[in-house]
């Protein structure tokens, strides 16, 4: 297998729609969160957005803020959520460490699910009977330590919960979300780039948008160490996992640039090494647009490399 399979189903299925009901191929579009890391992954998706390629998708899945990428796919909104980075991230209300000198958490989750929720109504996902592709929002479950594909949303309240509990960032979110009887803290602990749980949700073709180029992993600094104390408190499995994350990650991400992972097919979309990444907490807008902005042009430029061809009338 190789990455040109992919490629290969995208154009079939673009050129002639009815062949996805029959192909037997399932193909799931995967993204990497990292808090305003996300805005990078945001923009590499919306070129393909623009070339109408994620409406040819079966599954879309995420970690923490690849979750609310993966909501935006499922609704037809990738390109709009991309720019609402720039106005969360840079919202004292919703973002800050000033937050935690009156007792609140650095980053609201709630208020910034809400937002989103208020802006392009992911409720909308829940609805019974919806078309488009299945949604899949990856948390870790704080009791077995593990990456869970949240799947199956019951109602309004239990997806929003879910895009939440997927990114609810060990200390900065405050404490582990609530739901379906368990606890759940940020997917991106366990699965940061969660191209594993697809395959266990059938995926055969695979594409995987990271927000760091290829080559580069998280690092594990001293901040990390605060977060992995923390970590043991609640499960010691938890810190293990959180120390093991940058060697997983790098492993994963070599696999799928390979061009198979797990016996599925994969095409790998990183942003290019000389892009200039935000933190996680980024929040100068400036900054951000011109991420996004260079996202997009780096998505265009791979999506053109790989045979598509631009509409003729772009915007940004």
């Amino acid at each position: 297998m190789a990455a040109s399979e992919v490629v290969d189903l995208l154009m079939r299925r673009r050129t002639q729609p009815d062949a996805m009901r029959s192909d037997g191929a399932r193909l799931a579009v995967v993204f990497e969160g990292g808090g305003a890391r996300g805005i990078v992954s945001a923009g590499l998706g919306r070129a393909l957005e623009e070339l109408g390629l994620l409406d040819v998708v079966d599954l879309a899945i995420g970690t923490s803020a690849g979750a609310v990428n993966a909501a935006a796919v499922a609704l037809g909104v990738l390109g709009p959520v991309a720019e609402t980075y720039v106005e969360i991230f840079s919202d004292r209300q919703l973002v800050g460490f000033e937050r935690a000198l009156v007792a609140r958490p650095v980053v609201d989750g709630r208020g910034v699910v809400a937002r989103l929720e208020d802006r392009f109504r992911l409720t909308d996902l829940a609805a019974p009977r919806r078309r488009g592709p299945e949604l899949a929002v990856v948390a870790t479950d704080v009791e077995s330590a593990a990456p869970v594909a949240l799947t199956g949303f019951t109602g309004p309240r239990d997806l929003l919960a879910a895009i939440h509990a997927s990114g609810s960032l060990p200390l900065l979110a405050g404490p582990p979300t609530r739901l379906r009887g368990r606890s759940w803290l940020d997917g991106g602990l366990t699965e940061p780039v969660p191209v594993h749980s697809a395959l266990q949700l059938g995926a055969t073709h695979v594409i995987v948008v990271t927000s760091r180029p290829l080559g580069t992993a998280p690092s594990f600094g001293h901040a990390d160490k605060v977060v992995a104390r923390y970590l043991r408190r609640l499960n010691p499995a938890l810190e293990t996992a959180y120390r093991q994350r940058p060697s997983r990650y790098r492993a994963t991400v070599a696999t799928v640039a390979s061009g198979s992972v797990g016996g599925a097919a994969s095409l790998l979309l990183a942003p290019p090494s000389d892009l200039r990444l935000p933190s996680r907490l980024h929040r100068d807008p400036r900054m951000l647009w011109r991420t996004l902005a260079a996202a997009i042009a780096a998505g265009r430029a791979q999506a053109g490399n790989l045979g598509f061809s631009p509409p003729s009338d772009l915007p940004f």
